[in-house]
């Protein structure tokens, strides 16, 4: 197998780059568990279930959030 280099990905057209940037997301997405996660993403983590577990109704549903943020998004900036 020939080796690619960056100035070969980079002579491909856009699309062609995304379908390998796809592709390369894809596979990193199919093992999770070997991605490395940092002692303070951990405690994040913990700290996220933690509060969860403390109380699982404090927090929205992921399409209420997504609602949010949307409509958020769609609002013209506030002019001071």
């Amino acid at each position: 197998m020939a080796k690619v280099t960056l100035n070969d990905l980079l002579e491909l057209s856009i699309p062609e780059r995304l379908v390998i940037v796809e592709d390369l997301w894809d596979s990193l997405a199919a093992t999770p568990t070997s991605l490395p996660v940092t002692e303070e993403q951990q405690r994040e983590l913990d700290n996220r279930l933690r509060e969860y577990e403390a109380e699982p109704q404090a927090g929205q549903s992921w399409a209420r959030a997504r609602e949010d943020i949307l409509s958020e998004l769609s609002e013209p900036p506030n002019e001071k």
